[in-house]
């Protein structure tokens, strides 16, 4: 897993950025 910054001012970006957290989360085991 990796962070990306790109989707800056994408519109969608909320929802990725919300499912990237709720990965890295799952991957992290907290």
């Amino acid at each position: 897993w990796f962070w990306v910054k790109g989707h800056s001012g994408h519109p969608e970006n909320d929802r990725v950025d919300e499912l990237a957290q709720e990965a890295a989360e799952a991957a992290s085991g907290h």
